[in-house]
């Protein structure tokens, strides 16, 4: 009875410490479980979408045919027959330089030429004088060749025939060689002259082609300076306007995606308000580096490698701005270019934050590490990210293409950003974001 008793009594107590571990099993998860809280993240599901892969810029309009205007002679600005924003055509006068200078050398060149025709016409006479006498000359040698047979002269008299002989043939190769170099000064002469007329044409300055004055650069009676003599004065421009392009620096990350003939779109800044896109070509991609300086602020100056990539504007996107026949678009106006280097239909997709870069190897050596491209997939059993190494193609500015490691329609982790770039790793458990969360 007494056993009884104490058996009762000591229940209780074994009932409380079992009840006691119990609570302190518990107490230890919850402790653990808000010391590692899961992660929040937000899913999307991989799907089939198309991908445009593009390369942004940014540049200045031009027109596609653009000439500086320069004199080939130096002088005064005699006559001006432009004014900025005129139309012209080919062969056109646009000014006339004064040609003073040019007529007093075309009148001597003139001159010069008269004197050496009469040298030459001189030269040409005594010419066939020389010939004469030779002629004489020769036949009174032979005859004298003849009488001497004939013991009719003596050999004395003989050689005299002879002697006068040779100095006729000689006096005639002399006034021969007179007559060339008279002939060759003739020509001369007239290079000369025709080189001075040629120079006094230049003082008339010709629309090369048709287009508008973009740019007056003299004023009647101003001095230029000639092409001739060193870089020149540039008098104006004429550009065409018929076409107009874009000419944009690419970096040299980016300029190996695009192509001749890739299609592009301008926003135009000064139609930004009205929203106005208009359609390029590429027609022109640089082979060598263009290299310009970026200083920034506070920073050290870094080279930038960059290449000029031109885009011709097509004329049916601008249409409907034409005033005229005159497009509306103004040299040096600022344009953004959103050129589409590749599109590929039906790819596998997810967002481009959900792609991350590991290291996947165990090694600490930074020289020794490998690299890889991730992305996380939510595993709805067991509440957390798994890790899969992926093989990407190309993006755009929302997705980007996978080509393996995944399948459509898996949930990937996309958000945070900090937390798929840098802190997630494969087995933490995560949470999902409820909808009401994202569209707050």
């Amino acid at each position: 009875m007494r056993a009884k008793v104490s058996m009762i009594r000591f229940l209780p107590s074994k009932i409380a410490i079992g009840l006691g571990g119990v609570f302190l099993v518990v107490a230890t998860l919850m402790w653990y479980w808000n010391r590692t809280p899961p992660l929040w993240v937000e899913v999307q599901m991989s799907k089939l979408d198309t991908v445009r892969e593009r390369v942004n810029g940014s540049g200045k309009i031009y027109p596609s045919e653009e000439i500086q205007i320069s004199s080939e002679v130096s002088g005064e600005v005699r006559e001006l027959f432009v004014k900025e924003g005129d139309s012209v055509k080919v062969g056109d006068l646009l000014a006339r330089i004064r040609p003073d200078n040019l007529l007093a050398i075309r009148d001597r060149n003139l001159a010069s030429l008269n004197a050496q025709k009469a040298n030459y016409a001189r030269a040409k006479a005594q010419t066939l004088q020389a010939k004469a006498r030779l002629l004489k000359a020769e036949l009174d040698w032979k005859r004298s060749q003849t009488l001497l047979d004939q013991k009719t002269i003596s050999l004395q008299e003989y050689e005299n025939f002879v002697s006068q002989y040779e100095i006729a043939k000689a006096e005639y190769e002399a006034a021969f060689q007179n007559e060339e170099s008279a002939r060759h000064s003739v020509a001369s002469a007239v290079a000369a002259l025709d080189e001075a007329e040629k120079n006094l044409k230049l003082t008339n300055i010709y629309a090369p082609i048709s287009g508008i004055i973009t740019k007056l650069s003299i004023k009647k009676g101003e001095r230029v300076v000639g092409t001739a003599q060193m870089a020149g004065t540039e008098m104006m421009r004429i550009a065409n306007f018929e076409t107009m392009e874009v000419h944009v620096n690419i970096n040299e990350n980016d300029i190996i995606k695009i192509h001749l003939r890739d299609t592009a779109i301008v926003e135009v800044d000064a139609y930004a308000r009205d929203n106005q896109k208009f359609l390029a070509v590429v027609t022109h991609i640089a082979n060598s580096a263009n290299q310009s300086l970026d200083k920034a602020v506070g920073a050290n100056v870094e080279q930038v490698t960059e290449f000029t990539v031109r885009l011709l504007l097509l004329p049916d996107s601008y249409r409907h701005l034409l005033v005229r026949g005159i497009p509306p678009f103004r040299p040096g106006m600022t344009a953004t270019v959103e050129i589409t280097t590749d599109i590929k239909p039906n790819a596998l997709v997810v967002p481009v934050s959900a792609v991350a870069v590991r290291n996947l190897s165990e090694s600490e050596n930074p020289s020794m590490q490998k690299l890889s491209e991730v992305v996380f997939v939510y595993d709805s059993l067991q509440s957390c990210a798994r890790m899969r190494k992926v093989r990407t193609g190309i993006s755009d500015f929302e997705n980007i293409e996978i080509l393996s490691g995944i399948t459509e329609k898996e949930l990937i982790i996309v958000a945070p950003f900090s937390l798929v770039s840098k802190v997630l790793k494969n087995g933490d458990k995560v949470r999902v974001k409820p909808l009401k969360d994202k569209l707050r």
